[in-house]
């Protein structure tokens, strides 16, 4: 989902609320990472101490602004046929985000499914993205091997977080990370969107030929 603009609203406003001065490319950059850590870091930039109940409490009210901006999501070039690619092919897919439970739905409910899909969120792990549990989460509810699997993300953090699950990561340059950023944070493989991940999921293009 096309959600980064909006993420950066709720972040941007969720400090000034605090009185922490927050720099929109610096938000911007540690979207998709865990929100405590992001919390944390932002506070640290700024000059002021922090602690767990603090950044639990930034990350809660951050999530609660965006749920109230996220009202029409937009989905992403070639997401659709993508995830009906890999329902057709047979093929075990999960939703891991670092977002909270509440977050998830106004998202996932704007791909209209024909039924519900898994979801990893942050509240099934301690640590979010960067670190590998969501992804090690996910590949145990799928039943599959990590590195018999693969994950699709548009931030550093993604990428970090399959190298560190030791999972093949192909990064999609449609956030704030460029190709070369994803690249340098260990995709196998980075595309512009969704679209080109098609042939891919039905078989007709083979990591080989890339």
């Amino acid at each position: 989902m096309d959600t980064l603009e909006t993420r950066i609203v709720a972040w941007l406003q969720t400090f000034e609320e605090r009185g922490i001065a927050a720099d929109r490319d610096q938000v911007a950059g540690l979207i998709g990472s865990d929100g405590r850590r992001l919390a944390r870091l932002v506070a640290e930039a700024a000059g002021q101490a922090s602690d767990a109940q603090r950044e639990e409490d930034i990350d809660r009210r951050a999530g609660e602004i965006f749920s109230a901006l996220n009202v029409d999501p937009r989905v992403l070039p070639g997401a659709l046929e993508l995830l009906n690619a890999l329902d057709e092919h047979r093929q075990r897919w999960a939703i891991a985000t670092s977002s909270r439970r509440e977050q998830v739905d106004a998202s996932v409910n704007a791909l209209k499914l024909s039924r519900r899909p898994t979801v990893i969120d942050g509240s099934n792990v301690k640590h979010a993205k960067p670190a590998p549990d969501l992804l090690l989460f996910a590949a145990r509810k799928l039943e599959i091997v990590p590195s018999e699997g693969c994950y699709v993300g548009d931030s550093i953090w993604d990428m970090q977080a399959a190298v560190a699950a030791g999972m093949p990561v192909v990064g999609v340059a449609s956030g704030s990370a460029t190709a070369k950023e994803l690249t340098e944070a260990g995709a196998s493989l980075t595309v512009d969107d969704l679209t080109e991940l098609v042939p891919f999921a039905r078989g007709a293009v083979s990591w080989s030929d890339r």
